[in-house]
C-alpha cells in the first residue's frame, strides 16, 4: 500500500531510471534523479520508514518490488525510493542467499 500511496500522491513524477541493466533490471523511483548532478541520484528517500515485508515470492519478469539497502537492514531509508522492475527468465530470486 505504501508504494501506492506514494505513486497515487506524485512522489515519482519527474524521477527517472539511475540504474539500467539491460536484460537483467531497471531501478528508479529516486526523488534526487530529478536534479540534474548525478551524485546525488541513489541518495533521496520519502522520508517515512517501513518495516520489511519478506515474501517468499521469486522475483520474475515482470515483478516490482522495492530495494533494500543490505540484506541485514530491510527497513532503511533506500527501501522507500526504489523499485525494480526483472526481466530475467523465471528462476531464483536475485537476492536469495548463495
Amino acid at each position: 500500500m505504501h508504494f501506492l500511496n506514494l505513486a497515487g500522491g506524485g512522489f515519482y513524477d519527474g524521477a527517472t531510471f539511475h540504474i539500467i541493466m539491460p536484460g537483467y533490471l531497471l531501478q528508479g523511483g529516486d526523488p534526487m534523479t530529478r536534479d540534474a548532478d548525478r551524485q546525488y541520484w541513489g541518495r533521496g528517500w520519502s522520508g517515512e520508514w517501513l518495516p520489511a515485508e519478506l515474501s517468499k515470492i521469486p522475483f520474475e519478469r515482470g515483478t516490482v518490488g522495492m530495494k533494500p539497502m543490505t540484506r541485514k537492514c530491510r527497513s532503511s531509508p533506500i527501501i522507500l525510493r526504489k523499485f525494480k522492475v526483472v526481466t530475467v527468465p523465471p528462476g531464483p530470486s536475485p537476492q536469495a542467499p548463495k
